[in-house]
């Protein structure tokens, strides 16, 4: 823990939430490749929670991760969430059943978000830049506005936003392919913020998403293991965003369609 923030090369980081999947588990192939592809340009922060893919992008990361490069070589932090246990003798068992999902005898960092990190001088880490990707399909005249800047793609300025505050030590994206990875890399490797003429597109941008009322879901789908009726809550909220931000009849079949389904 003494050496963490030093041993951190750069300020962008490999979210482990959603990670690449076939046949109802992570593919280790692809989550391999997208591991080498990431510690080859240099960065080397992993991030992973408990929860995230039901418990197994821990063990995704021992197969991937932990068990093919030295535990000196890269950054593994994990979180106490507080949905896993409920009185505080939990925590060190919890704590225990992370450690060996994972595969490794300490954990980095280890630690709940902190809302007050910048009044206090603490480095920040940001999470969902992307908000689940749900920022890269933009209503028309969003898209419009990010087009005219003839730049790189609606996830570079997405997450060059986000890294561009003080006190930002790292930004976490949730790449679930190695496109996905070599276009956050290509941005990020030779990290540049947002340019004046960039920030005035992103207000821009930001007015039209909050004007839309959106549900800011992000598809983690941490509700629906405990919903009793076993409702697919994600993809209401999802096909209902959808409806509102492009309001075509491709959406409201959709939406009625998966509505009618889990109401009846």
């Amino acid at each position: 823990m003494n050496t963490f923030f030093k041993d951190v090369k750069k300020n962008f980081g490999f979210g482990c939430m959603r990670l690449p999947m076939k046949d109802g588990e992570v593919d280790r192939e692809e989550m391999n490749r997208m591991t080498d592809y990431f510690l080859e340009n240099s960065f080397n922060y992993f991030d992973t929670a408990h929860g995230y893919l039901g418990g197994k992008s821990e063990t995704a990361l021992r197969d991937c991760l932990v068990s093919r490069y030295p535990r000196d070589d890269y950054i593994l932090t994990n979180k106490l969430s507080t949905h896993f246990f409920e009185k505080p003798e939990q925590i060190r068992p919890l704590f225990e059943s992370q450690l060996a999902a994972c595969g490794v005898e300490y954990f980095d960092s280890y630690r709940k978000c902190y809302e007050v990190c910048r009044k206090y001088g603490k480095p920040v880490i940001v999470m969902e830049p992307v908000k689940g990707g749900s920022l890269i399909n933009l209503p028309r005249e969003a898209q419009e506005i990010l087009d005219g800047l003839h730049g790189g793609s609606n996830a570079s300025y997405a997450i060059r936003f986000a890294a561009g505050f003080d006190g930002i030590m790292m930004v976490l994206s949730g790449m679930g392919n190695m496109e996905m990875m070599r276009d956050n890399i290509s941005f990020m490797k030779d990290f540049v913020p947002l340019s004046a003429k960039e920030q005035e597109a992103i207000v821009k941008v930001r007015e039209i998403f909050r004007a839309q009322g959106l549900i800011p879901c992000t598809a983690c789908r941490y509700c629906t293991d405990g919903c009793p009726k076993q409702i697919a809550i994600p993809d209401l909220f999802a096909c209902l965003n959808a409806k509102k931000q492009f309001q075509n009849w491709n959406t409201d079949y959709y939406y009625n369609n998966v509505h009618t389904k889990e109401g009846s």
